[in-house]
């Protein structure tokens, strides 16, 4: 009932119906459902950038005059706020996009230092994903185990240059159309090389269109700022986010819904890369691979790896106990869970196409 109540609100919003309440509570409901999807696992950064969209939307008072059922609805055209008013929301949305993608730049540099480039790192990184159990799997580990670290090196320094200039999209109109449709490539790259679909960053260029075009009557100055007309409260609402960004990048903060996006940023353990393949046996003794959101839809995104991790046997016992009773309350005939751990060392063997060596093996009867 919650989540339906969250998906009527968030679709109300994005159509601009009532949007007086729909936006606010949209933006409120989105960020429990988010909450709720992360105490199963850990703050993952999927679908962030939409809820802290979501908030600065909440706290405009007229994010619905143009493009949106209640414009369409209206006999008498409301008041229009000022240009600077609507010009400064829009930016506000674009700090939001450029914090977070600077952000993760800026915690690569901060946590592994202006070396993380080395290919060494990235193929560590792609490898331990696309080998593991991921939601989208494309059968590409083999051609990926063969790409030379060269060529991870490019990836790497573009990935760097990119993530870290994409502020320069707040400064300049030339940026803003190109560098977000770079990062849509950039995403499809990681959605076929590591598995994770970034939907939301695939769709969020949008908010660098001037929709106001389309509406049936254009608002003047939507993608100027003017000085002299300035809301005073945005400039300080934007200041005041870009200090909490910098704040969090500092000091490494992961508090939902803040974050200082540090996703692939450490420096890896080149000599102990670890992936783990699932399967299920059945009552005869066969096994099948299997994939765990199936039973358990909330864990999507191999949200579970932290679990498959966990040196405490207990926690994994008593995790794949309640997965049998599940999967034997949807289909029936799971028996066990085994869970094959293999080993690659990365440096030693950069172009090994096996890759890796079974190291362990764990059945779990449940």
């Amino acid at each position: 009932a919650f989540k339906l109540i969250t998906v009527a609100s968030l679709c109300a919003a994005l159509l601009g119906f009532a949007s007086s309440w729909s936006i606010p509570l949209a933006a409120i409901l989105a960020l429990i459902h988010g909450g709720l999807l992360r105490e199963y696992s850990h703050l993952f950064h999927t679908c962030l950038v939409p809820i802290q969209i979501a908030i600065v939307l909440a706290l405009s008072r007229r994010s619905a005059d143009a493009l949106s059922i209640d414009s369409l609805r209206a006999r008498v055209k409301p008041p229009q706020q000022t240009g600077s008013g609507y010009a400064w929301t829009r930016y506000f949305c674009w700090i939001v996009v450029a914090a977070a993608y600077t952000s993760a730049g800026l915690s690569k540099i901060c946590n592994c230092g202006f070396d993380w480039w080395h290919g060494e790192n990235l193929k560590y990184y792609v490898m331990t994903d696309t080998l593991g159990p991921m939601q989208f799997e494309w059968g590409l580990e083999r051609f990926l185990a063969s790409v030379p670290l060269a060529v991870f090196s490019a990836i790497g320094i573009l990935t760097l240059l990119f993530e870290t200039g994409y502020f320069v999209v707040l400064l300049s109109r030339r940026a803003r159309r190109v560098i977000p449709f770079v990062a849509i490539l950039f995403h499809l790259g990681v959605l076929f090389c590591h598995g994770i679909l970034f939907f939301d960053l695939l769709l969020i260029p949008a908010v660098f269109v001037d929709w106001s075009r389309f509406a049936k009557e254009p608002l003047t100055a939507s993608s100027q700022l003017s000085v002299q007309q300035s809301d005073v409260r945005w400039h300080r609402a934007c200041a005041l986010f870009l200090i909490l960004i910098g704040v969090s990048v500092g000091t490494r903060t992961e508090w939902y819904p803040i974050t200082s996006w540090q996703m692939y940023s450490t420096r890896p353990n080149l000599d102990e890369l670890t992936y783990h393949k699932i399967f299920a046996i059945d009552a005869e003794g066969r096994r099948r691979p299997v994939d765990i959101t199936d039973f358990v839809p909330a864990l999507a995104d191999t949200r579970y790896r932290n679990i498959l991790r966990d040196r405490e046997e207990e926690t994994r016992r008593d995790f794949f106990a309640e997965l049998k009773r599940r999967a034997n309350q949807s289909s029936g005939g799971v028996t066990a869970f085994v869970v094959e751990t293999y080993r690659w060392d990365l440096l030693k063997a950069p172009e090994d196409q096996g890759p890796g060596k079974l190291w362990h093996t764990e059945r779990f009867d449940g």
